[in-house]
């Protein structure tokens, strides 16, 4: 049943069945539902199922980097490999190998002030951000793929699977932290 679409497992036999293989490479999936129903576990398969086969950026809105580790191993889901980005800029981790980075917003709490000082003296600009800001993640992601050496002044230079776990807490940061 192949079209000739590069798809992304999801990790779920079933679930990639139904989608003709998985999700089609460089294309968004918005997962919803209610509290407690699997999206977090739903996103963790994906990163476990992937992270041998291309670069993984999972950022965190709500768990912190060990509970992330702990849930999955929780369902024999190994990222025992994963490095926290928070260490990463603390220098905590020096050489990072590995194909998995984790980006817990609140663990960045120190760290993301750096991440927008850095963006607001290239653009000239200076705001206070929440850490829920799309411009601290997005920085945070970027900073990610220099990391896990994908990005290349600017430009992504080659496939990587980015999760974002969840984006409900970042809605009524829009209206608080305008930008």
């Amino acid at each position: 049943m192949s079209s000739g679409v590069r798809r992304i497992s999801l990790g779920i036999d079933w679930l990639d069945y139904a989608m003709l293989g998985g999700v089609p490479r460089g294309n968004w999936l918005l997962i919803t539902g209610e509290p407690g129903v699997g999206k977090s576990i739903l996103t963790i398969q994906a990163a476990g199922a992937n992270v041998d086969a291309m670069p993984v950026v999972y950022v965190s809105t709500e768990t912190r980097f060990f509970d992330v580790v702990r849930q999955a191993k929780q369902f024999h889901i190994d990222l025992s490999d994963a490095v926290s980005l928070a260490d990463v800029l603390a220098g905590k981790v020096k050489d990072v190998k590995t194909n998995l980075v984790v980006i817990d917003l609140f663990g960045l709490a120190r760290e993301y002030r750096e991440l927008l000082r850095a963006g607001e003296e290239e653009e000239g600009k200076s705001k206070a951000r929440s850490p829920l800001s799309m411009e601290v993640v997005m920085a945070s992601i970027e900073r990610a793929y220099e990391v896990l050496g994908v990005g290349e002044e600017g430009k992504v230079t080659k496939d990587v699977l980015v999760i974002i776990d969840s984006l409900a807490p970042m809605w009524p940061m829009r209206q608080r932290w305008p930008g």
